[in-house]
């Protein structure tokens, strides 16, 4: 019972906080650029990992 309860409390706290975060942004504007900041991210670390696989060999 305690575990549910932490769990919706986390669950709150961390929606507060992307709220907080957001300011006044719309809810759409603010996730479409959260998701393009992770994929920038996800490609800038797997062509670094590729080219220095590429120039060591």
């Amino acid at each position: 019972m305690a575990n549910i309860q932490e769990r919706a409390e986390l669950h709150k706290t961390i929606w507060k906080i992307a709220n907080d975060l957001r300011g006044s942004v719309d809810g759409w504007e603010f996730k479409a650029y959260v998701l393009g900041s992770i994929f920038y991210r996800f490609i800038s670390e797997n062509i670094c990992d590729y080219f220095n696989s590429v120039c060591t060999t």
